[in-house]
């Protein structure tokens, strides 16, 4: 019996990925946000 689904384990690269994209999500903020700071920062 496994504890999650096998996109969220360690032995395959999607688990990975979406732990490196929760992480830099959490970092940097969303895609959405940095977008509109983007924006302001350029004057567009």
């Amino acid at each position: 019996m496994t504890d999650g689904g096998m996109g969220t384990t360690d032995e395959l690269d999607s688990g990975f990925f979406m732990k490196r994209a929760r992480m830099c999500r959490h970092l940097f903020g969303a895609a959405d946000f940095r977008a509109e700071a983007l924006a302001r920062s350029s004057a567009y």
